[in-house]
Formats: C-alpha cells, sequence, structure tokens
C-alpha cells in the first residue's frame, strides 16, 4: 500500500513539474514557461494550428493555410516592460517557401488570425507584432524582422538577417523581445544558439506613444499567428517564455515558477504523503 500511495504521489509531483505552466506569482511578475508543448490546455489553439507531438504547428507547408495560438486567458500588461524568449523552426518550403509567423501581445480575443500574405496578424487592432517574415511583399527582403502595429503588417521598423541567421534556413532558432516602459525601447534579438546576442538586430523607440497607448488596455492575449499562401512553410514554435518585466537572461531553459506559486501544491502532496505513511 506504502509502494502503491508513495508511486501515486511521485507521479503528481512529475506532473506538476513538466507541464506548460502559466504562473501568477504577483501581479508585476507574471511568467509564461513551455520548455515544450506537450500540454496545451491552457493554450487556445485556432485555425490550421496544432499540437504536433511536442510542438506548436501554426501552419503545415500547404497552401492558404492560417493558425493562431494565445492564451486562453488575458494577463496584465498595463505600462509594464515585458520579456519574452521562444525557439521556433520554419521547414519544408513550397514554391521557395512563405509567408513567416508573429508574435501578438493584443486585447481582442483568444481567437484572433486571419488568411492571406499578412502571416496570420493583418487587422488585428490594438496590438504589437513582431514579425519573423520569409516573402518578400516589396518588403526589404524574404527573411527579415520587423515591428508590427495594429494590423498593419508594414512595418514601422525592420532589419534584413544576414544569412547565417537567414528564415529560409531550416536550422532552429532562439529569439529574444524585451520592451522597457522606462525608456519605451523594444529591441529584438535572434541566434541559432541559446546564447543572447549583446546587441539587438533590431531596436525600436516608440517615443511619445507607449505600448499601453497602441493596446489600449491593462490586460491582453500573448500568443503567435502564421499564414501560406501559393508559397508556404511548416512553422513550429518549441519553446517559450513569457515575463510583464525585463528579464534579459541569457536562456530561459532553466527558470522555474516562482515560489509560492508551484511550491505551495507541491508541499501539500508532500505533506499528505506524509501522513498517510505515518498512519499506516
Amino acid at each position: 500500500m506504502r509502494s502503491t500511495f508513495r508511486t501515486l504521489v511521485l507521479g503528481i509531483l512529475v506532473a506538476f513539474l513538466t507541464l506548460g505552466v502559466v504562473t501568477t506569482a504577483s501581479a508585476d511578475d507574471i511568467i509564461v514557461k513551455y520548455d515544450d508543448f506537450s500540454d496545451v490546455s491552457q493554450l487556445q489553439i485556432n485555425g490550421n494550428a496544432y499540437q504536433n507531438g511536442n510542438n506548436l504547428r501554426l501552419t503545415d507547408n500547404a497552401g492558404y493555410q492560417h493558425g493562431s495560438v494565445f492564451l486562453k486567458d488575458k494577463i496584465s500588461i498595463g505600462s509594464n516592460s515585458f520579456s519574452t524568449y521562444f525557439t521556433f523552426q520554419i521547414t519544408n518550403p513550397v514554391n521557395g517557401g512563405a509567408d513567416g509567423f508573429v508574435f501578438v501581445i493584443q486585447p481582442n480575443s483568444n481567437t484572433q488570425g486571419s488568411a492571406g500574405g499578412g502571416m496570420g496578424y493583418s487587422g488585428i487592432a490594438n496590438s504589437i507584432g513582431i514579425e519573423f517574415d520569409t516573402y518578400n511583399n516589396g518588403e526589404i527582403s524574404n527573411s527579415h524582422v520587423g515591428i508590427d502595429i495594429s494590423g498593419s503588417t508594414t512595418s514601422v521598423n525592420s532589419t534584413n538577417l544576414e544569412d547565417s541567421l537567414s528564415l529560409k534556413t531550416t536550422t532552429i532558432k532562439h529569439a529574444w523581445v524585451d520592451y522597457d516602459s522606462e525608456t519605451n525601447v523594444l529591441e529584438v534579438r535572434i541566434n541559432t544558439t541559446s546564447t543572447r546576442p549583446s546587441s539587438p538586430q533590431l531596436i525600436h523607440n516608440f517615443g511619445a506613444q507607449t505600448l499601453r497607448d497602441i493596446i489600449g488596455h491593462d490586460e491582453a492575449y500573448v500568443g503567435f499567428t502564421a499564414a501560406t499562401g501559393g508559397a508556404a512553410n511548416d512553422h513550429d514554435i518549441l519553446s517559450w517564455y513569457f515575463s510583464n518585466t525585463v528579464d534579459q537572461t541569457t536562456t530561459r531553459t532553466e527558470e522555474i515558477p516562482e515560489f509560492p506559486t508551484i511550491a505551495l501544491p507541491v508541499i501539500a502532496v508532500l505533506g499528505l504523503a506524509f501522513f498517510f505513511q505515518r498512519r499506516n
């Protein structure tokens, strides 16, 4: 009986520590942490997107698809800063590959997303998007990163990615996006390893318009959109971290939810195990 109960307790603990986690340790320190997407219960998956093993597949490499994934619940944004880190892979190009994907913060609904060349982002009002674009629709190149506002893919700032970081290659990429509310500056970094670059590839000062001004709300949905056209790619998100504080660490794979968010349930389970062991 003791052995069976210990096995059950161990199983519960493992489940707590390995699930994708959305924590609210405090109103000013929200952490979203997915080392992989083996559990997607806290995510709203829309359109052609789906759970592909332990990854999020935003679109397959088929024509005229669109998919999006957002947290099911809004999180606090307000006048806060934020940092996000995620890994992604764009593979299996058809007709040269297209169109790319967008990291999105928006207050409207957790089912946002559109078809066409806008990477699923076009038309999402009161939003900010960081596009990873693999098709040249009269832009700077067919491999660039841009900052988009309010559903327009005419970026307010963008940069071409050098050959070693090209979105046309199928290597896994690491991306960091940081917004500092005190300076009103957003920075984007990308690398082929988990080493955070010392200098951003893209930096943008919003001037008098803050993130709160753009979104128009203190809470928002956070997630990703993607789309294909006559050309297509598989678009996969492999892992994801988000915090509404500036957290410019090299990599987030070692991060764990704050105490007491996950510690208290674990302690409670251990306490029950000890109690039943003593009774037996």
